[in-house]
C-alpha cells in the first residue's frame, strides 16, 4: 500500500491521524468586530456585509459606504495549512507576495489599501458581486466570449510568468510531484470512497487499486511544469469593469503546465459543452509558447482532468466531514461526470475504471 511521506509540505495531516469530524462552519469573526477594527483605521462606513466564507476558512466582508469600494478579508492563523499548501502564520501573507509580483507583471489583481499582520485583516478592492460563473447568468454576454476572455487570460498569465522562480514567489519551490498527486488520490479513495462505505476498501482490492493510482500520478507527474495559479476557476475570476480580475491566487505553485486550464474548463461549477470545450483547449494551446501538437496536448489536459476531478470529488466530502460545511456536496455529480469523460477519452485507462466504478455510483456502470 503507498504511504506518502509524512513530513511533506502539501499533507493537511497523516491518514492515521484521528480527525476531528463534523467541524463547525461558524465564523471565526463577526461583522461587529470587522466594524470596530475599521473605525479604528479611520475607515469611515455605513455598514457590512457578511460574504461567503471559503473553505479555506478565509471570510470576506463588503464595507457600504466608503469612500472607495473596500473588501475586508480575515484569514485565520493555522496550525496546519487549512488547504493543502494553503495560509500559515505570519506577518505576511502569501496572497500578498503574489499579488503584487502579479500586478508588477502588469495582470489583473484586486488593488491592496491595507494590511494588519496583528488583526490578520487586509482591506482589498472591491471588485463587485459578479464571478465569471454568475455573468453567464446575469450579463448578456454568451459562454463563448466570457470564457474566451478566460482563456485569453490564462494564456497571458502563464506566459508573463513562466520564468518565476522560488526567489521571485517562494511558493514555486512547491510542486504537483508523484507523491503529491499521488496523495490526491489517497485523498479520493478515503473521502468519498471509504467514508461514504463507512468502511475502507477490502485489502485485495487496495492491492490492486494502488499501482493503477500509481501509474496514473506518474503520467500527470511527466507532464512539463510551469507557473499555476492552482485554483483558476469561475467563482475566483470576478468581472469588473476592467474586465476579469483574478483571485484567491496565494498557493501558486509548479505544475501541470496544463493544470490551470483543467481548473477552468473542467470546473465544477459551470459544465463548458462541447465543441465549444475543444475549441477553448486549442484557442489556450495556439497561445502558448513550447507547447505540443493538439493530440498530445490534449491527452495531458484528459489525464490531468481524470486526476484533479477525483481528487476533487473526495475533497468535497472532506471539506463537509471535517470542516462542516456541506456546500460543496452538490458538485460532486459534476467532478464526477468529468471523471466518465476523461475514462471514455482514455481508453487504456479501463482498468482503474473497472477498480472504482462500484464503489461510485456516481460513476458510469457501463462501459
Amino acid at each position: 500500500m503507498f504511504v506518502p511521506p509524512t513530513t511533506q509540505w502539501w499533507q493537511s495531516q497523516p491518514s492515521e491521524t484521528p480527525i476531528e469530524r463534523f467541524g463547525s462552519a461558524r465564523r471565526n469573526v463577526d461583522v461587529q468586530t470587522v466594524s470596530h477594527w475599521l473605525t479604528g483605521q479611520n475607515l469611515q462606513h455605513q455598514s457590512l456585509e457578511a460574504m461567503g466564507k471559503q473553505a479555506s476558512g478565509r471570510e470576506y466582508f463588503r464595507v457600504i459606504g466608503s469612500t472607495h469600494p473596500m473588501v475586508v478579508m480575515y484569514t485565520p492563523v493555522e496550525d496546519k495549512p487549512a488547504e493543502i499548501g494553503g495560509d500559515v502564520a505570519g506577518d505576511d501573507l502569501p496572497f500578498r507576495h503574489v499579488r503584487r509580483w502579479m500586478e508588477s507583471r502588469g495582470l489583473p489583481v484586486p488593488k491592496e489599501y491595507l494590511w494588519d499582520a496583528e488583526k490578520r485583516f487586509l482591506v482589498l478592492e472591491d471588485l463587485g458581486p459578479v464571478t465569471l460563473e454568475t455573468a453567464l447568468s446575469e450579463s448578456d454576454r454568451s459562454m463563448e466570449s466570457l470564457y474566451g476572455e478566460a482563456v485569453d487570460l490564462l494564456a497571458r498569465l502563464h506566459e508573463r510568468c513562466q520564468d518565476a522562480n522560488a526567489d521571485d514567489l517562494p511558493g514555486l519551490a512547491k510542486r504537483f510531484d508523484h507523491d503529491f498527486l499521488r496523495w490526491e488520490l489517497d485523498h479520493f479513495r478515503e473521502w468519498l470512497i471509504d467514508e461514504r462505505r463507512d468502511e475502507p476498501l477490502p485489502s485485495d482490492v487496495l492491492r490492486s487499486l494502488n499501482p493503477m493510482l500509481d501509474r496514473l500520478a506518474d503520467e500527470v507527474a511527466s507532464i512539463p511544469e510551469g507557473f499555476t495559479h492552482r485554483d483558476f476557476q469561475s467563482r475566483n475570476l470576478m468581472l469588473a469593469d476592467r474586465g476579469l480580475v483574478m483571485l484567491d491566487f496565494q498557493d501558486a505553485l509548479r505544475g501541470p503546465c496544463c493544470y490551470d486550464l483543467v481548473a477552468l474548463l473542467r470546473d465544477s461549477y459551470v459544465e463548458i459543452p462541447e465543441p465549444l470545450l475543444s475549441e477553448l483547449i486549442e484557442r489556450y494551446r495556439q497561445q502558448r509558447t513550447g507547447l505540443p501538437d493538439a493530440e498530445t496536448f490534449r491527452r495531458w489536459f484528459d489525464t490531468n482532468a481524470l486526476q484533479r476531478k477525483l481528487k476533487d470529488a473526495g475533497r468535497f466530502v472532506y471539506i463537509d466531514v471535517v470542516k462542516g460545511n456541506p456546500a460543496f456536496l452538490p458538485h460532486i455529480p459534476l467532478s464526477l461526470k468529468y471523471v466518465d469523460e476523461a475514462f471514455d477519452r482514455l481508453p487504456d485507462y479501463r482498468d482503474l475504471r473497472c477498480q472504482i466504478a462500484p464503489f461510485v455510483p456516481e460513476l458510469s456502470q457501463e462501459f
